[in-house]
């Protein structure tokens, strides 16, 4: 089971979210905490990973060694690779 650990930036950015998206959100990263393997795909060209919800994207760091995700931001398809 891996551990889950927010950003700054991650918080605000879902603070932005109506309350279903944030629901829908939460739910996710929680599944994704047992295999996190079967959920998220590895950006090229960089260390992090992404987990599709929806229309929405969440943008992760994973520690194999520790056993941590670190969520790093949360938005639109459009936009959130913008930040990365």
């Amino acid at each position: 089971m891996f551990g889950v650990l927010t950003t700054k930036t991650f918080a605000s950015e879902l603070k932005k979210l109506q309350k279903h998206e944030i629901k829908r959100i939460k739910e996710k990263i929680n599944d994704t905490k047992a295999n996190p393997f079967r959920f998220f795909e590895r950006l090229s060209g960089l260390e992090l990973y992404r987990l599709r919800i929806g229309k929405f994207r969440v943008i992760v760091s994973i520690n194999f060694s520790l056993k941590t995700i670190t969520l790093i931001s949360v938005g639109l398809r459009k936009k959130v690779y913008d930040n990365v």
